[in-house]
């Protein structure tokens, strides 16, 4: 998972409450996911987030102080650690975001590679937490428990949820049987896709153009990451290849899941199984080509969305 993305999720876990930034791309990448008003974003003054949080978290104790710190500020200012050790404030919470790396100016790795940031808390009397192979053991129990709710006979399941792409490296780290199939598509004609059907809950950012481009910007940018870190572990298919060769392509799809043929992939618009998602009338109908252009009749409509697509 990219800091971004990682930033975007705890931002929205977190809520309301108060977040103080450490100064750099903490502080940009906070800002572009989730800016609010009781946010607090350093400008200079590297590795002071978490004295500065520790002021406000004194002075506001019945506020949860959140500090986003990086693995290159906390370095600069480790005897912070130990007054904030010693002092113990219940309401605050410091999390650090440690990618070996001062992105913000250029790129130099740091030394957090070569020490144990979590030891280091330790020593100075933090309570600490670390995902461990024992959680992701649970996280794995529990979400297989959680498929006998469904109540179906089938031993192959296949959970579609629309932003999957941003648990994958989770969903292989606790699961790593599982078959990853990332199907790829026109930017445009995805995005439009999103744009124009309402959501009555969730999926925010489809409703803004501009949002719409950073969304699919993280999303591909994730994706390449994920291709990185596990090689040979995702599957690509192409949604305009897919309509075109329908059968070679599902031929292929089978194969990577270790699955037999079985002729009703082709008719699967005949199956009656009842569908809630956004796509249930065009389920109910054989593949067909075209739909990706679909955005062009609305093209003037579209240039915010267009222009920052361009090199997609």
């Amino acid at each position: 998972m990219i800091r971004k993305e990682a930033v975007e999720l705890i931002a929205k876990e977190i809520g309301e409450q108060p977040i103080i930034s450490a100064n750099g791309f903490m502080s940009r990448d906070l800002y572009e996911t989730n800016e609010k008003e009781s946010n607090f974003y350093m400008i200079g003054s590297m590795g002071l987030a978490s004295s500065i949080g520790l002021g406000v978290a004194i002075k506001n104790p019945g506020k949860k102080i959140h500090i986003f710190d990086g693995d290159g500020n906390i370095l600069m200012n480790l005897g912070s650690l130990v007054t904030i050790g010693s002092l113990k404030p219940k309401n605050f919470v410091h999390i650090i975001f440690d990618n070996n790396s001062h992105e913000s100016t250029g790129g130099q790795p740091t030394n957090a590679k070569s020490i144990e940031l979590e030891k280091i808390a330790k020593i100075a009397k933090f309570k600490t937490y670390k995902i461990s192979k024992k959680d992701l053991s649970l996280a794995r129990e529990q979400y297989i428990d959680s498929l006998s709710n469904l109540n179906v006979s089938e031993k192959i399941i296949t959970d579609k949820m629309p932003v999957n792409f941003r648990l994958i490296g989770f969903i292989l780290s606790a699961i790593p049987e599982a078959k990853i199939i990332h199907i790829k598509r026109d930017a445009r004609a995805i995005c439009w896709s999103n744009y124009k059907h309402y959501f009555s809950a969730g999926n925010g950012f489809s409703f803004d153009q501009d949002d719409l481009v950073k969304f699919y910007t993280l999303y591909s940018e994730m994706m390449d990451f994920w291709h990185t870190l596990f090689p040979k572990k995702i599957y690509d298919i192409s949604y305009e290849e897919l309509t075109k060769n329908q059968k070679n392509e599902t031929q292929k799809l089978l194969n990577y899941c270790e699955l037999d043929w079985d002729e009703n992939c082709l008719k699967f618009h005949k199956n009656v199984r009842g569908v809630n998602t956004a796509s249930k009338t065009q389920v109910r109908k054989k593949m067909y080509q075209g739909s990706s252009e679909a955005w062009k009749k609305y093209e003037s409509n579209l240039k915010t969305l267009t222009e920052g697509l361009k090199s997609y």
